[in-house]
């Protein structure tokens, strides 16, 4: 999980060399505290999913765990969501430097 994020952020802070625009900047930060707020929250959530925390690899030992599938099925949407934002991000600021060479 920690890696594909760090994946995310080295892509989006590359996108900062792209382009000046303000608003394309800001999109940017905004994604990179996404993704900075949600990648610490689900890693602890996935560590600390049993009580006791050893329950979660030890089968002998008995403990309490969240339900692991709805944090596996909200993991996947929010990955899924931020990817279509990191693919949609530069679309229209690479649409405006089209038009601006046509004109």
């Amino acid at each position: 999980m920690p890696c594909a994020s760090f994946a995310k952020l080295a892509l989006l802070i590359f996108y900062l060399r792209l382009s000046p625009q303000v608003w394309f900047r800001y999109a940017i930060w905004g994604t990179i505290g996404l993704i900075a707020g949600y990648s610490p929250a689900i890693f602890l959530a996935l560590l600390f999913a049993c009580s006791p925390v050893k329950s979660s690899w030890q089968v002998d030992v008995k403990g309490e765990c969240i339900n692991t599938t709805a944090l596996f099925i909200a993991t996947c949407v929010v990955n899924i969501l931020t990817d279509v934002i990191i693919f949609l991000l530069p679309i229209p600021s690479k649409l405006r430097e089209k038009k601006t060479l046509l004109v």
